[in-house]
């Protein structure tokens, strides 16, 4: 069957999205220095040092716990609003781009990704995405409940791509948990990009979980369209 359409998820497999959470982190800093009179850049460097720790709950309450700052839950709650809705700093690599723009030549090119609709709705603009994607799906629209790895977002994509046939798509993530269960089920072929840096590198799951293929870039895409023919 000819592959008509790409589905890709967005974070860490469009662009790194440490360039997302390092964005936030300088606008929550930015908020803390005002509030605590406490260095901005040393703030900063204590959410990172604790990101790259490997963490990602209760960062920022750890963050407050460090600095010896006395705080409300109404301080974190303000924390997470900054983070969540601040205007991101984040760029898509020019490869990329070039990539997308070669890809689009040949195929329809779709998005559907979870988090918050309006986080993600940022990112898209700011990596400036749309004018690339035919489709863009953002699973939180229509409820957390239809966040991956639901088959809902993957049955709209198809039919926002003219009705396509879930053999003529392939779908391209990088999270082995909920990437590419709801797309087998749906019937599309899958892709894992294995980034060395990414979040998910180091995971191994049963079968069940893990895509049809795996990819170490995301360029890397190409050989295997090749090998589909």
């Amino acid at each position: 069957m000819l592959i008509r359409a790409l589905l890709f998820d967005l974070d860490d497999t469009l662009y790194d999205e440490k360039q997302f959470v390092k964005s936030g982190f300088i606008k929550v800093a930015e908020f803390i220095e005002d509030k605590f009179k406490i260095n901005k850049k040393d703030f900063y460097k204590i959410l990172v040092d604790i990101f790259n720790s490997g963490l990602r709950g209760n960062i920022f309450n750890i963050a407050l716990e460090k600095v010896k700052v006395a705080y409300e839950e109404d301080i974190i709650q303000s924390m997470v609003k900054i983070y969540r809705e601040h205007k991101p700093e984040i760029e898509l690599d020019k490869n990329t781009r070039s990539l997308l723009i070669k890809l689009r030549r040949i195929y329809s090119l779709g998005i559907i990704t979870d988090g918050y609709f309006k986080v993600q709705k940022k990112k898209v603009q700011a990596l400036k995405l749309e004018e690339l994607f035919d489709s863009i799906i953002y699973t939180d629209e229509y409820g957390k409940e239809y966040w991956k790895p639901n088959v809902y977002g993957y049955k709209l994509a198809l039919r926002e791509l003219n009705g396509l046939l879930p053999k003529e798509a392939v779908y391209i993530g990088d999270n082995p948990y909920k990437d590419f269960i709801g797309a087998k089920k749906v019937g599309i072929l899958t892709v894992r990009v294995i980034n060395q840096n990414g979040e998910y590198s180091n995971v191994r799951l049963n079968k069940k979980y893990e895509a049809d293929y795996e990819i170490k870039e995301l360029h890397e895409i190409v050989n295997v369209l090749k090998a589909l023919k």
